[in-house]
């Protein structure tokens, strides 16, 4: 509530609302206009209110591409890039539907590529930085969820925005195409302190419902003990404020007077996530994702 009376405009801090709008807004514009086409066209109804996406779906989906490119860029990995991917828990917000429409209608990769690109160059955020004609601006975390990655441009730095090379935005959009973020979480290999979220094609491996309770306490638990290892640095006096890309990218260390819940969850060599496997896993890859051990 303070941002939006400080700035009703969203103009500076503001700004901050549109998280994941930057792909979001152009996946949003681009989907209007093929539904529009499929509608005139005479495709089969259920095909195309499948595919249909409003505005939260688009920035749904767009939220779990903003992570993969905090990912690439270094500033997001382990348990911090897991939290983002469990916003598409459900399956929700999968590109799926909107991928077999555009196969009916013979719309292809670098097509669907250079027509959302396209309105991603009319991003209003654009206006506010430096933006040559190879790069592009987002908003991205860092760490974790709700930390601002942040930039070394002043008018990019107030709006919490960064510069970064259109190909990021482009390989997040190539993915997303092939229907790579289109995982659901399931809770696997169950104890006492919980167990393990794994990430399944959605297409093979729906989750029944009923069954998020378990899988959003974990998921509690992993967040509680994210923010508690840099709770304690700054009440220490050791603020490290939001990171730039370079900055202490494998997170902050624990001091002597961390929580025991975040001292165990650091110390746990089991919770502590290796890169590889987060990859998710192709056509020729039957392997799962393994995000939280406990």
């Amino acid at each position: 509530m303070f941002l939006a009376y400080e700035d009703p405009f969203e103009k500076y801090r503001a700004l901050l609302f549109e998280y994941a709008h930057t792909l979001g807004h152009a996946i949003e514009a681009w989907l209007a206009g093929v539904v529009d086409r499929a509608r005139q066209g005479g495709m089969p109804a259920e095909l195309v209110e499948t595919a249909v996406r409003n505005h939260g779906q688009c920035v749904g989906m767009a939220v779990v591409w903003a992570g993969q490119m905090a990912r690439e860029m270094d500033a997001l990995n382990g348990d911090g890039f897991a939290m983002v991917y469990l916003f598409n828990t459900f399956g929700g917000f999968s590109f799926g539907p909107v991928r077999d429409l555009c196969d009916r209608m013979g719309i292809g990769k670098e097509e669907f590529l250079s027509e959302v690109l396209a309105a991603v160059r009319l991003d209003n955020k654009r206006g506010y930085c430096a933006c040559g004609a190879e790069a592009s601006v987002d908003q991205l975390v860092a760490h974790r969820p709700g930390r601002m990655l942040r930039s070394e441009d002043p008018n990019a730095e107030v709006r919490y925005m960064v510069v970064i090379n259109e190909a990021l935005q482009r390989r997040a959009l190539e993915r997303a195409f092939e229907r790579e973020f289109d995982l659901v979480a399931h809770l696997e290999h169950t104890t006492g302190k919980g167990g393990t979220i794994s990430f399944r094609p959605l297409a093979t491996h729906p989750r029944p419902m009923g069954v998020g309770a378990p899988i959003a306490a974990l998921i509690r638990a992993r967040i509680r003990a994210a923010c508690n290892l840099e709770v304690s640095p700054i009440a220490n006096g050791v603020d490290k404020g939001p990171l730039h890309a370079a900055d202490d990218a494998g997170g902050p260390m624990l001091s002597g007077s961390e929580s025991s819940e975040a001292a165990a969850w650091e110390d746990d060599e089991s919770a502590m996530l290796c890169d590889e496997s987060l990859d998710p896993p192709s056509p020729r890859d039957p392997s799962v994702r393994s995000f939280f051990n406990n």
